[in-house]
């Protein structure tokens, strides 16, 4: 069996959803994964490992909406 590490983890910020108002939904027109690909640099840097070491990533979501919303 392999050894298992947990480096680390991030979070984006919150907004509300606005449908009937998208200008006040500060991510309403940002995709998650543009926003995962921002979070991600920094997680490996703040583990302390170079991003060549990373052998696999396991990503989630709290709250899956839209297209992300498998369920049903």
């Amino acid at each position: 069996m392999r050894e298992v590490v947990i480096a680390g983890y991030l979070r984006t910020a919150q907004s509300r959803s606005r449908p009937q108002d998208p200008a006040r939904d500060w991510f309403g027109k940002i995709r998650s994964d543009d926003m995962l690909s921002q979070l991600l640099p920094a997680v490996i840097e703040r583990a302390g490992v170079a991003a060549d070491e990373v052998d696999d990533l396991i990503l989630g979501c709290a709250q899956a909406v839209s297209e992300q919303f498998t369920i049903g």
